[in-house]
């Protein structure tokens, strides 16, 4: 068990609406956990009996298939939840496996914590549907985006986002490899390195190590909505 980061907690979207004594309550029901890279959190189709919350790091969410190869379904970063299912479901399991991307530091919540908390505090209700609600249509854009959009698409897509996310228009901090990035886009690893440098040839972005500083943001809109560069 790791020691409280007060400030982490305090900071989290989850709880925004909490009284400090609501807070230190609900904390003091759960505990503070760190994770190594690479380790497991829990493995799929698990009970796990509560959720966690990531206070620091990222959390791949991954299945893997019948031939054994990993497929990366999401990432759970800074203030996002995952295990839900051991909550909410009778005798829910987790459909995914859950591994830390670096270090990890989350907030885990049994499941009778996480049932008073809401039942006290019908806001935080609020506030966990309104993350469920954006999953479920990232999801949903996931699949129309693997079916329907290419490669260079689905990266500059990609790319908007994340300076959705970060709420910077200038540059966008790749927080995991790119192997674990490409995974999650559906390409090859190569794949993703070509088309980062055929954005960055087309003028739209310019790649530093793991930062991707947008150059122009109308260009790359432009790709990703008709994927006007494609190479694939």
């Amino acid at each position: 068990m790791a020691s409280l980061d007060w400030a982490q907690c305090r900071a989290l979207t989850l709880f925004a609406s909490l009284s400090d004594a609501a807070l230190k309550e609900t904390i003091s029901r759960g505990q503070i956990v760190q994770f190594a890279d690479r380790q497991v959190l829990f493995e799929e189709n698990t009970h796990i009996g509560g959720m966690y919350i990531v206070l620091s790091g990222v959390v791949k969410m991954t299945r893997v298939t019948q031939e054994g190869r990993e497929i990366v379904i999401h990432l759970v970063r800074h203030g996002k939840f995952v295990g839900e299912g051991s909550v909410f479901l009778r005798g829910g399991t987790i459909a995914l496996c859950g591994h830390a991307v670096g270090k990890v530091k989350a907030l885990f919540l049994p499941s009778s914590a996480i049932l008073h908390l809401l039942a006290a505090y019908p806001e935080v209700a609020v506030q966990m549907l309104t993350s469920l609600s954006k999953r479920l249509r990232m999801f949903s854009h996931k699949i129309v985006s693997e079916g329907q959009y290419n490669a260079m698409q689905r990266v500059a897509s990609y790319l908007l986002h994340r300076c959705r996310i970060q709420k910077n228009n200038e540059m966008v901090w790749l927080d995991t490899s790119r192997e674990v990035l490409a995974n999650l886009l559906g390409l090859a690893r190569e794949t993703l390195s070509r088309q980062l440098g055929a954005l960055a040839e087309a003028g739209a972005i310019r790649v530093q190590g793991r930062r991707v500083y947008i150059v122009d943001g109308d260009r790359l809109a432009c790709m990703a909505k008709s994927g006007c560069k494609r190479a694939d």
